[in-house]
Formats: C-alpha cells, structure tokens, sequence
C-alpha cells in the first residue's frame, strides 16, 4: 500500500484533495493508500484523483479492505440492525456509518440492492456479491448504480443484475403493511426504508382525521395514516409509476385510499378541498451547499400552498432529505411562512431517519433526514 500525508488530522472519514500534503507514487482510481499525518498512521483509505473527496477512510489502522475485512464489516452491520427488531426489510449497510465509504445495501427480505458511490467500492462489487452470497444465501441482488453523487466520482451510471433474477412484482412487508415495489424502475433502490419512524408517528395521529399525502410515491405515508383511523386519505404524486403503486398497495392491503397524478405545485395552486393532515415528503432539493438558499424558497412555497389547504387545528408533516438543508433551515421556513400567513404553529415531534441508517459522530452528512411534525393552534 502506497503512503499518502495529510495537513491536518480528519474529523471524519473524508479527506479532500487540499488537505493532501504529499502522496506516494500515482495510485489509481480506487486504490488504497495508508494515511500519514506527520509521523502516526491514521489509517487507511480509497484515493480517488477525481473527486474532490480525495481519501475516504475506511479503517483507523494499516489494513486492506479485502474480503475478510468486507465480510466483518458486513457482519456488524447486519447484528446491529438484527438487534433493532426491523424485520425483513431495512438498510443493511448505510456507507461510512458502517465504515464501508460509499457503499448502499437495501435488504428486502432474502433480496438485495446495492450502490456503489465510491471507486473504492465499485472496485470490489465481486466481492461484496460473494460475501452478501456467503452470508445470506440470497434470491437475488441488484445493482442500482443511478446517482448524480457516481458522476462526481468520475463513475458511470450502471443498472444490472449481479445475481440471480429480479421478479417483474415484488411485494414486501413493513409493520404490518404489504407494499409491491419496482426494483428496477422506481425510486432509489425501490422504497424508502429511512421514512420507516415518521410513518409510524402519522399512524399514531391519523385517526379521525382527512388526509393529504403529497409526494406520495408508493402510497406508503398515505396507507400508515388509513391503517391509522383517518377518514379520508388523498396521495398525489407525478410519477406514473408512483400513483400505480400506490393504487396496487392500497387494494393489496384493503386499504382504500384516493390517488392522484398531478405535479405537486399545480395541483395546490387548483385544489380547493381542505384537510385535517397534510404530508409533504418532497424529493431533495438540493443536493450541494450552493443549492441550499433555491431549495428554502421551494420549501417556503410548498408550505405556503399547503397551509392554505389546512383546517383549523391541522396538522402538517413537513419532510427533507438533504443534509445541506439543516434542522433550523426547515424550523425558519416554518417560522417565516407562519408570520406571512399570520397563522401559528407549534412543533409537537421531530423525526429523523430510522436507525438502520445511523448517524456518526464527525460525519454530518450521514444525517439528512428532518420532520417536522406542526399542529396550528
């Protein structure tokens, strides 16, 4: 293994290329090089010249990421969440939380999706395959390789089979509900395992009320709240694919619920029907630093829209997925659109992702999902 020297000791897994001091030789794309900093070893670590995300650590002492190390790894990813009580469906391996940098693997129940987000890892897709082979014996596993974070690697999109053979439907479980997914069309790795605790608190709230799920996607927000008591529930959503889904799900769990088609915005700006419950789970709008002020302002927009549609003493969930988005950007979102509607609100809960994607310490963006849960009053 090849030696790199850095300036200063990393806070977290991440070194960028302005804090290399020197490295030796020209490692390639993906290769492992040991991390020096004056005269301690720190570790080891992927170098990628591409990406402005020179070095991710991967281990806190000279080692080489080889099978032995990917099957530990993959080991303790998979006690930890077996002692979290999640079921059959959950995120095996959520990246440098697991000390696996840039490295996805969705579990649905005995099958797999990954992604690999770093050359490091897309370099040892084979062995990830023979491992996740050795340990759980699967029916397949999938590679969902579409991210815009590949490109700034220097990867190419890449969607296929490593294993097996992916059904045309596939239905899965989740506290009691049964969701069809698309694997290879729809969203992410086909559903989003991070939403799993905020839905429960909507379950908890839903009963007696009418409910508007915006973003709905598979309808997954939208059946927790009828399993919940509500009365009335209204999923929108853009996506073909998304709306048919839903409409699959809630029949698949005698569910009945109201999908509709229709681009978010336009839809609040033509909708006349208030509500006592209203979801906004959004695709991220942004996903880099310089990003941050325009997805504020689509942020204070759908707030705005959605309050007009609120009854009095509703409720709003209020969803982002972006670690560049902080807590207090949603809170003063909430805060400025309030005072603009002359309408308040009190936060009663606020949720984050579900701990099968943990946060660590050092890393802020492996935390990036905030709810908000708002009462009017």
């Amino acid at each position: 293994m090849l030696k790199v020297k850095i300036k200063e000791r990393p806070h977290g897994l991440w070194i960028f290329s302005d804090q290399i001091q020197a490295i030796e030789g020209e490692p390639e794309p993906g290769e492992e090089l040991i991390v020096r900093y004056k005269d301690e070893v720190i570790g080891s670590g992927f170098y990628n010249p591409r990406s402005k995300v020179a070095i991710r650590i991967y281990s806190w002492k000279k080692e080489p990421l080889d099978r032995n190390l990917l099957r530990s790894r993959i080991s303790d990813a998979f006690r930890f969440r077996k002692g979290l009580d999640l079921g059959g469906c959950y995120r095996l391996v959520f990246g440098e939380s697991d000390l696996l940098p840039g490295l996805i693997i969705d579990r649905y129940q005995d099958s797999f999706v990954l992604q690999t987000l770093s050359f490091g890892m897309a370099n040892r897709i084979p062995i990830i395959v023979e491992t996740l082979k050795e340990l759980f014996n699967p029916t397949f596993i999938y590679q969902k390789d579409n991210s815009q974070l590949r490109r700034l690697e220097g990867l190419k999109n890449e969607e296929r089979i490593l294993f097996g053979t992916t059904p045309e439907d596939m239905v899965i479980e989740q506290d009691g509900l049964r969701f069809h997914i698309d694997i290879r069309n729809g969203q992410k790795t086909g559903f989003y395992l991070d939403q799993r605790e905020n839905r429960r608190i909507v379950k908890e709230i839903a009963a007696g009320r009418k409910v508007l799920d915006l973003f709905t996607y598979t309808g997954a927000f939208a059946l927790y709240a009828k399993a919940g008591g509500a009365t009335f529930v209204l999923g929108v959503d853009q996506s073909r694919l998304g709306i048919g889904l839903a409409e699959k799900n809630s029949q698949l769990n005698d569910l009945p619920c109201r999908f509709q088609r229709a681009e978010v915005f336009q839809f609040l700006k033509e909708h006349t029907e208030n509500y006592d419950l209203i979801i906004i789970d959004p695709p991220s709008f942004t996903r880099t630093r310089k990003d941050r002020d325009r997805a504020m302002r689509s942020y204070l927009k759908l707030f705005l829209l959605a309050v007009a549609r609120l009854n009095p003493y509703g409720m709003i969930v209020l969803s982002s997925c972006s670690h560049y988005l902080t807590l207090r950007d949603l809170i003063t979102t909430v805060s400025s659109g309030s005072h603009r509607l002359r309408r308040r609100f009190r936060i009663f809960r606020i949720g984050h992702q579900s701990p099968d994607h943990p946060v660590l310490p050092g890393m802020p963006e492996t935390e990036y999902l905030r709810c908000l849960f708002l009462q009017s009053f």
